[in-house]
């Protein structure tokens, strides 16, 4: 009867509901009488609906079913019944409102088929609107026609599937709060462990974590147990759950060693989850038990948290959220700071956050107060809330073992990306070479570290003293076996030019080297893969090592790095280290001294013929030089390479090195993709003009930026992201 119904319903675009009902008696199995779903049973009257659109037509159509008893006397009685024919269907089709308009073909309902489909699509990790675009997708290639869109029965509406996602939620993952949570993860994990995830929770206070394969492996990384970024976002469900993400560098960015979810942010909740990794992570942290250094944001309950479990770790704080705190706190009206200072005091806390010695943090400290002199507020913010754990935060306190990393950024990203096959994409991506970040960024330090030959540079017990580009007086010290450099990019621990000079003419390969190994590919797939992993021979480069001798000769050849991270890098045999620096790096290697000599006495000769008729044509023009002389030293002061400057002189300035610098003048687009773009946007591919907007533009509001550094500059509040 159900079935005929349904079927009946999906033909006439109708839908029936049961009005009445008998069950079993002595000449019938059962009879139903259905009714109309625009009929005024179990309705509200339409007058007094005061919650929308009411379907509330009093139709008075209906279908009576009625089945008749098998038996020998009803047999005798009834002949249709003695010819098979038990069920009598009795219909009044005879409706008061349209059945093919968009608005009644609205108020259909799905089938049992449609809502499997929907489910199926839950389990896939589809969300609502995910499944609902999906669905739609499929009924447009299946050229159905414009109708179907309209019809609920085929494609429910947005409400329809709503309540259908909330009842598979409840089934399959549990309530969101209560006992039901704790009792449906104990159920899940045999499900989570098969496909290697495992889940560790307590209910009080509540805690959850989740470890996957890519965290446990990540977990063996190097600077697991250096280095560790910890961020967490709030509020992510109506009943506050928080969730935290500790994540590591890696040669691909970096990857996660564990998620942890608990109820809300305080110190007792945070404990309970990093107890939760503490406890159930048996090679934590590269086996080491706890981090160096914890990157985070300023949350007291966060950090006390940490230092408990992990009281032998080091806490800092990522600048970027301190500046963006400050900045913040400037623009609270409650602090009553003008507009016009405001961009001031942050220039002044800026200086003494990026100091570079302490002597030079306090000398800006002291212009820090004096910045905002006139406000008692502002310097009991910077003393009280700041300068007391200055060491926390102020670059001046900082040394190598961050690796240049002084934000938990990373954090931010990969909040973007989901945990699964997302992120084993975006991995991947490197090990098997489509990113090209790290190799672009190691030739460009290369390209910078020609200005010097190796007799310029100064051994003394494995200290490299190199000296500066601009000022050949003044040397910095590198020292590869810890990957620093007393330059004011290396001394944190990044890969200077000065230590790519180190490496092109000793081959010290240390730490802090560039991940474009053979190694750190390989590192990054076992990360991944796990023993799916390919062999190391499998990211090598374009030419084997065995064809290398047989091409030199004839052919420059560019070949992967392949040195391993240690001491042993320094033992290359000499025919060795000078294949790899003649093909690796074509602009590295060094020159013949003989010729250096004679091509720089030559370039002096030129030079001192080019001063010679400058000074002349200066005599001879004397009234209209200055600025143009001052626009031609501009442009001598941006040379920055070698590029730069043979382009300078080829060129006289005129188009290589211009006096502003113009990013994104032009940014040339296919003319299909200029078309998609929304009203009130230029369809020409400059920037923005300036002065009054188009006529096609509407006035629509902008979000903030979140540019921090721009907003400073511009004196504009910074946006939010979460």
């Amino acid at each position: 009867m159900a079935n005929w119904i349904e079927e009946f319903s999906f033909k006439t675009c109708t839908k029936w509901n049961v009005r009445t009902s008998v069950p079993n008696g002595k000449y019938i199995q059962c009879r139903k009488q259905y009714v109309c779903h625009h009929s005024s049973y179990h309705k509200v009257d339409r007058e007094n609906n005061k919650r929308g659109r009411s379907k509330n037509t009093s139709c008075k159509a209906t279908i009576k079913i009625v089945i008749k008893v098998d038996t020998v006397s009803t047999r005798k009685t009834d002949p249709f019944v003695k010819d098979g024919l038990l069920a009598v269907i009795t219909i009044f089709n005879e409706h008061n409102h349209n059945l093919n308009t968009a608005e009644a073909l609205r108020y259909l309902s799905a089938n049992k088929h449609i809502r499997m489909k929907f489910e199926e699509y839950f389990t896939d990790g589809m969300t609502i609107t995910e499944a609902i675009r999906y669905h739609e997708s499929v009924l447009t290639i299946s050229d159905c026609p414009v109708e179907v869109f309209a019809n609920a029965g085929i494609n429910p509406t947005y409400r329809t599937i709503q309540n259908w996602h909330d009842q598979w939620r409840v089934l399959n993952l549990g309530p969101r709060t209560g006992e039901g949570v704790m009792k449906k993860l104990e159920e899940k994990k045999e499900t989570y462990a098969e496909s290697g995830v495992s889940i560790f929770s307590q209910s009080e206070p509540f805690a959850v974590l989740i470890l996957t394969p890519i965290m446990k492996r990540a977990h063996d990384l190097p600077l697991s147990k250096k280095i560790v970024f910890v961020d967490s976002t709030s509020s992510c469900d109506p009943q506050n759950h928080c969730v935290t993400f500790l994540l590591t560098p890696c040669a691909a960015g970096a990857a996660p060693l564990g998620v942890i979810i608990t109820h809300g942010q305080s110190e007792k909740a945070y404990k309970s989850g990093f107890s939760l990794i503490k406890n159930n992570v048996k090679n934590a942290f590269g086996g080491q038990g706890y981090p160096s250094i914890f990157l985070t944001d300023n949350s007291d309950a966060e950090i006390n948290a940490l230092m408990t479990v992990w009281p032998n770790s080091t806490s800092l704080l990522c600048i970027f959220h301190v500046m963006q705190a400050v900045w913040r706190w400037l623009w609270d009206s409650k602090n009553s700071i003008k507009k016009e200072h405001r961009t001031i005091m942050m220039q002044a806390f800026r200086k003494m956050l990026y100091s570079d010695t302490t002597e030079e943090a306090q000398k800006a400290f002291n212009s820090t107060l004096d910045a905002g002199s006139m406000y008692p507020k502002w310097q009991k913010y910077v003393i009280v809330h700041h300068w007391e754990h200055k060491e926390r935060w102020c670059l001046a306190w900082r040394d190598h073992t961050t690796r240049g990393h002084h934000t938990n950024n990373y954090s931010e990203v990969f909040l973007l990306h989901k945990i699964g096959r997302i992120l084993k994409k975006k991995i991947l991506e490197f090990s098997n070479d489509r990113k090209a970040t790290a190799r672009l960024y190691f030739e460009s330090i290369i390209k910078k570290s020609n200005y010097v030959t190796k007799d310029k540079i100064i051994v003394e017990n494995e200290h490299y003293y190199v000296p500066s580009q601009n000022d050949q007086q003044l040397m910095y010290c590198v020292e590869p076996s810890i990957g620093i450099c007393s330059c004011k990019e290396g001394m944190y621990g990044r890969f200077c030019k000065h230590q790519g000079i180190i490496y092109v003419y000793y081959k010290c390969v240390r730490v802090n080297f560039p991940p474009i190994t053979v190694e750190d590919k390989f590192a990054i797939s076992k990360l991944v893969l796990g023993d799916k992993a390919p062999c190391k021979t499998f990211y090598e480069g374009l030419i084997p090592k065995e064809a290398l001798h047989q091409q030199l000769e004839t052919h420059p050849i560019h070949l992967p790095i392949s040195e391993t991270h240690g001491p042993d890098v320094n033992n290359i045999p000499e025919n060795n280290y000078n294949i790899t620096k003649k093909n690796v790096f074509k602009s590295t290697t060094v020159p013949n001294e003989d010729s250096l000599i004679s091509n720089t006495q030559d370039s002096y000769t030129v030079l001192e013929d080019i001063k010679t008729l400058l000074t002349n044509n200066v005599k001879q023009f004397s009234q209209s030089t200055l600025e143009n002389l001052l626009k031609f030293k501009n442009r001598l002061d941006k040379v920055k390479t070698e590029g730069q400057f043979n382009t300078f002189l080829a060129t006289a300035g005129s188009e290589a090195i211009p006096l502003r610098r113009r990013e994104g003048a032009a940014i040339r687009l296919q003319p299909t993709t200029i078309s998609r773009r929304r009203p009130g946007i230029t369809r020409g591919s400059k920037r923005l003009p300036s002065g009054r907007p188009a006529l096609s533009d509407h006035g629509t509001s902008k979000k903030k930026p979140r540019k921090l550094l721009q907003n400073i500059k511009h004196c504009l509040p910074n946006g939010k992201s979460h």
